[in-house]
């Protein structure tokens, strides 16, 4: 468990995105982070072939030089609650794999390559407000659904660049979303 208002951050004099790698889970991994904010970590929060749920609630992971949260061929769900990502070089969350993975009330804001990309599974994006996001990729975006994503988008704000990018998705509900500001809103 790391979290209850715990603060993760650069231990230089002058701070910068990759000063320390973050938080790295195993396949058996455990964790539950609440109320914690990571400032400039490589990865956020990574792990590859996950066996246990993983919960991140009201948590702020700011300033990222690679990606906020970085999860590949997860087998467990995902639960992002009340998350905040804001200045990721590349993605602030990239998750791959067959488990469900559900985002809420989430922030994703100016980073680099893609707010949120999710493949190989089902996503529930619920009431999250996306900004800016994917100004350092010619194929950026502030959501991307590649393949095999399934589920529903729904209440969410999505502001400049490209507001959703569907990338060989399968059947995804998207409903009542604001896009506004774009220089292309659903690609």
């Amino acid at each position: 468990v790391v979290g209850a208002r715990a603060r993760h951050t650069s231990a230089a004099a002058a701070p910068a995105p990759g000063d320390w790698y973050g938080v790295v889970l195993g396949p058996t991994g455990h964790l539950f982070l609440h109320q914690a904010t990571l400032e400039y970590p490589l990865l956020g929060v990574s792990g590859r072939e996950l066996l246990f749920p993983l919960d991140v609630e009201d948590t702020r992971i700011l300033q990222a030089g690679q990606c906020g949260i970085c999860l590949e061929e997860i087998q467990e769900p995902v639960t992002l609650l009340g998350v905040e990502i804001a200045g990721a070089g590349r993605e602030g969350i990239r998750i791959t794999g067959p488990a469900p993975v559900r985002v809420r009330n989430a922030r994703l804001i100016g980073n680099g390559g893609r707010g949120l990309e999710r493949s190989g599974g089902y996503l529930e994006c619920l009431g999250s407000e996306f900004a800016d996001n994917g100004s350092a990729l010619a194929n950026g975006a502030n959501l991307v659904l590649g393949s095999q994503v399934f589920g529903r988008v729904a209440n969410n704000q999505f502001r400049g660049e490209v507001g959703i990018r569907c990338e060989q998705c399968e059947d995804v509900l998207i409903e009542q979303n604001r896009l506004f500001g774009h220089r292309l809103g659903l690609h």
